[in-house]
């Protein structure tokens, strides 16, 4: 009986052994071929569709895939997109939960493209990738979706860096005050187009071809001039639809696809001055707008160092992230520091001017002993230095308007600052003489020693009282804040009637000198 069974098991053996040589292997052979498709890096990448399903991308609609970081990727079908979470692990490739846009596609076609595209994306199960090449298997490893590497056109050098005026839409020239500004760079372009700021990238702009991608726009409304949001749409409009340029000597105009020139440029001025080279200065407003600065009216610009500016605006002080490059800056953040005046409407009709150059891409000319604020809407400020109105450090009772803190925010291509002001209703002040430092911190009053060498400060151990302090609410941190930054300050600058105490890791306290 033992050895029956063991022939019968034996059989059994045999047959399956038989059975499996005969069986169809249903693995996907594109998952287990012994050399799979490579892998690279994909973050930071960015490719054009070139088929779906095997059918390839209708021409003019260019759908793109961009890789971001922390795994995060973007689509778009020509008509709607999605972002979405992704893992990779070998060629292994994994999706989260998938947000799309569902807009109404108009074109049978491009809803056809949509539709098999989204399809195909959930179905995505590993990929493979070269330099120019990437693709995206399902689970039986069947190629659903094919891209090639989207990478920046070549540039006419004609082109780039060069910055242009708006002098003509179709012929006419644009609304009165209404100033249309357009930048050309090695990958990107962008400007002002009257009310909003716009920009993009190429698709193609040498020999004499001119094709821009999508042009984005920001959703600001402006009321006046009469006209002018209708004139921006129209010349978005014209933009996109550039077929083709020409440039001659200091005049751009843009063709459409009949040749008809639709938009005429003249090349904007450029000054040799370096804005990062004016880092230390401070500068007093004298005229803005064409009109003279009234004297009691403190409008004042200074550099304080690399990535940050700031000043008076008629009122208030401001702090600014500021990005330098070529002439030009921009200030991408800003904070007010209100020292509680009353301003009267002389006083705000001037910061408004000098806001309204500074809130833009600001041009920097340097002629003589003025500097001059050219700004991207067409205003204007001259300054004079400020220097011969400073204030001594010691002697000045000064009053704390707030304080400066660097804002570490990830991925930001300028230095970010925090501004924060005092909590109202509580007064801090500094009295710096003969080697001692003294004052009032919010609740109890402080004292120290200190000594000063051209701008190079040195405090010594800051003492105080005693006092704890309820009311208002978060004076005593507030307090401890303010003594923490002072016993770490190591430079010490006047602009003006204004005192900056600095530390070495970007924080600073900002005074005003008490009448």
């Amino acid at each position: 009986m033992h050895h029956l069974r063991t022939v019968f098991l034996a059989v059994l053996l045999s047959l399956a052994l038989l059975l499996a040589g005969c069986a169809v292997d249903t693995t996907p052979a594109a998952l287990t071929d012994p050399t799979p498709w490579p892998t690279m890096a994909l973050e930071g990448t960015e490719w054009l569709l070139s088929t779906v399903a095997g059918e390839p991308a209708l021409e003019g609609t260019a759908p793109t895939l961009a890789f971001h970081p922390d795994n995060y990727l973007e689509a778009n079908t020509g008509c709607n997109y999605l972002g979405v979470d992704y893992a990779t692990d070998g060629n292994a490739f994994t999706l989260e939960e998938i947000h799309r846009t569902e807009f109404q596609c108009e074109d049978a076609a491009v809803r056809a493209q949509d539709a098999a595209f989204f399809e195909a994306f959930g179905q995505i199960a590993a990929y493979g990738a070269t330099e120019d090449m990437l693709v995206f298997h399902d689970a039986d490893g069947i190629v659903i979706l094919e891209y090639a590497r989207k990478r920046p056109p070549v540039v006419d050098a004609a082109l780039v860096d060069t910055d242009w005026v708006l002098t003509a839409i179709h012929g006419r020239p644009p609304l009165e005050g209404v100033r249309i500004t357009l930048s050309l760079g090695a990958e990107s372009f962008g400007g002002l187009a009257g009310c909003n700021h716009y920009g993009g990238t190429y698709v193609a702009a040498s020999d004499d071809v001119l094709t821009l991608g999508e042009i984005t726009v920001t959703a600001m409304l402006c009321l006046e001039p009469e006209g002018v949001m209708k004139q921006e749409g129209g010349y978005t409009q014209a933009l996109a639809e550039a077929a083709g340029y020409r440039v001659t000597g200091d005049t751009l105009e843009i063709l459409d696809v009949t040749g008809q020139v639709v938009l005429a440029y003249s090349r904007q001025p450029s000054y040799d001055t370096d804005p990062a080279a004016l880092i230390g200065t401070a500068w007093q407003a004298i005229e803005a707008n064409g009109e003279p600065v009234a004297g009691d009216v403190p409008l004042t610009l200074v550099f304080y160092r690399e990535g940050i500016l700031g000043g008076q605006a008629g009122c208030r002080d401001f702090i600014a992230s500021a990005h330098m490059e070529g002439d030009a800056f921009t200030l991408p953040f800003m904070a007010m520091l209100d020292p509680g005046c009353d301003p009267q409407e002389t006083a705000l009709d001037q910061e408004s001017a000098l806001l309204g150059v500074l809130s833009d891409r600001a041009a920097v000319e340097l002629a003589g002993d003025r500097l001059i604020l050219h700004g991207e809407r067409g205003g204007t400020v001259i300054l004079e230095p400020l220097t011969a109105r400073s204030l001594p450090v010691e002697g000045t009772v000064w009053s704390l308007l707030g304080f400066v803190a660097p804002n570490e925010a990830a991925d930001a291509n300028v230095p970010l600052i925090l501004g924060d002001g005092l909590i109202p209703g509580t007064a801090i002040d500094l009295t710096l003489q003969d080697g001692d430092a003294a004052g009032s911190a919010g609740c109890n009053r402080y004292f120290a020693g200190f000594t000063l060498k051209g701008d190079v400060l040195a405090m010594s151990a800051v003492g105080s009282t005693r006092m704890a302090c309820q009311d208002p609410e978060g004076l005593m941190q507030q307090e401890s804040r303010y003594l923490a930054t002072l016993q770490a300050a190591t430079a010490a600058r006047v602009y003006g009637d204004r005192l900056w105490l600095e530390t070495d890791d970007g924080r600073a306290l900002v005074y005003a000198a008490t009448p």
